[in-house]
């Protein structure tokens, strides 16, 4: 008998076994016996959310948001450097739907006595563009101010100028989002939220919630569009419910790993499903080389063992087929900085593609094709500064790379709504009403 969505739901670790060897792959959870503890460092902020004055939170220097319970008074201060400890709150809602929920049980500052903290700010933020297969609006997540609605938002690709008549229309109101993907047909977007993976269907706007681990991250749509690949970065006490990249079917709520040649599961970051659907690109660790660098594979599942498509010692990321499948474009930090490359599906004739420089430079890192390969969407600062925008880049054979602002910083005379409650329910995909 199928096992419950409960039953499936693991403890999480940070250290995985390859090839015989052990890994400890980046984070601030670590092994003390209790795999529900978290310790870290990172910086106080105030999250804008559920409403005016909205709650203080810890950016954590691992990339990863906690939603502290027990935040002593003196220490809610804007860019209050502080190292922490605490205990994951596993299996409750918050209607912030903002970072890892953790009840804190040490606390200490690191921020120099006479530290002078300028005034909390939250300034627009429009990230992880997505955009859709028949390439008429570009869907992302806007991380705005106390007077404007957080949430995932769709705007017209042909929306040219500031004021244009099809402004952004809000899809959900939600806390966080990240790694939006549209699905094949146009009308579900697949996206992280709170460490788990959600479904939102584009017409009814309804989320449903795919995995329950905390740990879950950049999902990407099989061709098929019947499930949705992830990363999870935990091992399960049953192997057989172990692997970092898995697939959620989303007809019967099945969620297993992924398998190479040989049956053994598969770790990494960032899958992406070939427009084929016979392989997966992704980033890991060179286990070879001991010099901590992360590569990117290539795997074609149950037929192939790791593929190294680099091994440039860069510390690639985040790959993204292109061109059809022919080619990948991903992230890599030669020297210190950061660049987007391209080279052929098989590895060979690595290019600089973009550089981090202004103009063409990708704030967060996340970006998304046009679904014809000639342009690009990014989020950048606008002519302000003050601002995180969405800008598309025309990848134009001349290399000259112009590029247009597609949404824009709100009129704060224009809105008086706040962010309330997210419209989000943890539901399984069984769960679903015909």
């Amino acid at each position: 008998m199928p096992r419950t969505w409960g039953e499936r739901r693991r403890s999480a670790k940070w250290v995985v076994a390859l090839f015989g060897a052990t890994l400890v792959i980046p984070g601030c959870l670590f092994s003390t016996g209790d795999n529900d503890y978290v310790r870290g460092t990172g910086t106080i902020q105030l999250i804008p959310l559920p409403g005016p004055p909205g709650f203080y939170g810890i950016i954590g220097d691992d990339g990863k948001n906690y939603d502290p319970r027990g935040l002593p008074v003196e220490f809610q201060v804007c860019g209050l450097r502080v190292a922490f400890g605490g205990r994951i709150l596993r299996g409750i809602g918050s209607v912030r739907g903002w970072g890892i929920i953790i009840e804190l049980e040490d606390l200490r500052r690191l921020s120099p006595p006479d530290t002078v903290f300028p005034p909390c700010t939250a300034r627009v933020l429009d990230l992880y563009p997505a955009w859709s297969p028949d390439g008429s609006e570009i869907a992302y997540f806007h991380a705005g101010t106390e007077n404007t609605l957080r949430g995932i938002y769709a705007v017209p690709v042909g929306n040219p100028v500031e004021g244009a008549d099809a402004p952004p229309e809000l899809l959900l109101q939600t806390g966080s989002a990240e790694w939006l993907r549209f699905s094949p047909t146009g009308d579900r977007l697949v996206f992280w939220s709170g460490g788990d993976i959600w479904v939102l269907d584009r017409n009814s706007r309804v989320p449903t919630q795919i995995t329950f681990d905390q740990n879950s991250t950049a999902a990407d749509w099989h061709p098929s569009g019947e499930s949705v690949v992830y990363s999870r970065v935990i091992e399960a006490e049953d192997p057989a419910d172990s692997g970092g990249i898995r697939s959620v079917d989303l007809t019967t709520g099945e969620n297993l790993p992924i398998r190479r040649q040989g049956g053994g599961v598969i770790y990494g970051g960032h899958p992406r499903w070939h427009p084929d659907g016979g392989s997966i690109v992704f980033f890991f660790g060179d286990w070879t080389t001991g010099n901590q660098s992360t590569e990117i594979f290539r795997v074609f599942p149950n037929a192939s063992d790791y593929i190294f498509l680099t091994r440039l010692g860069w510390q690639a990321r985040d790959p993204h087929w292109f061109r059809g499948g022919d080619q990948v474009v991903f992230r890599a930090q030669p020297a210190g900085k950061i660049d987007t490359y391209v080279m052929d599906a098989d590895g060979s004739s690595v290019q600089r593609f973009l550089s981090d420089d202004q103009p063409t430079g990708f704030l967060g890192g996340a970006f998304d094709f046009s679904p014809d390969g000639t342009s690009v969407a990014i989020s950048q600062r606008d002519a302000s500064g003050g601002y995180v925008v969405l800008w598309i880049i025309e990848l134009t054979a001349a290399g000259e790379f112009p590029r247009r602002q597609l949404t824009f910083p709100p009129d704060d005379g224009d809105s008086t709504a706040t962010a309330g409650e997210p419209s989000g329910t943890r539901r399984s995909v069984t769960e679903r009403e015909p």
